[in-house]
């Protein structure tokens, strides 16, 4: 299903100097949700700003939406046809949240290691330098 019949996105960059390319694909459309996955040609550089960057969502026409329930069109509930949705910073292709998670504990071990090292060569560098004196 092309839902650029039904609707026109916009991409609102809240970093004015970067240009970003992206694809949209429909995943799931029901009665009470509609989840669309985009695709960014630099996913890193999206929200990087303090403001995070926004999709808007623009109903063409709000005579093709209608209520399997109700049978209502979006017409007859809202004359507000416009939706937006924040994006929250996106990670590389390829890379999951559990891999970064397993690495920052991994690297958390390692460090609470070097740091207790690093302890224990002070004492005893201490107890060496007590003996020279």
């Amino acid at each position: 299903m092309n839902i650029t019949y039904y609707f026109k996105f916009e991409f609102i960059n809240s970093d004015s100097d970067t240009v970003t390319n992206y694809t949209l694909k429909l995943i799931k459309w029901t009665e009470t949700k509609m989840i669309i996955r985009a695709k960014f040609s630099k996913p890193l550089d999206i929200s990087q700003s303090y403001e995070p960057d926004q999709f808007k969502v623009f109903v063409i026409d709000n005579q093709l939406i209608k209520s399997k329930t109700s049978g209502f069109f979006l017409s007859n509930i809202t004359d507000d046809t416009t939706m937006s949705e924040v994006i929250p910073k996106q990670l590389s292709e390829g890379v999951s949240i559990t891999t970064l998670k397993d690495v920052s504990k991994n690297v958390k071990v390692v460090m609470n290691t070097i740091l207790y090292l690093q302890i224990g060569f002070q004492f005893l560098l201490k107890a060496v330098m007590n003996d020279l004196w």
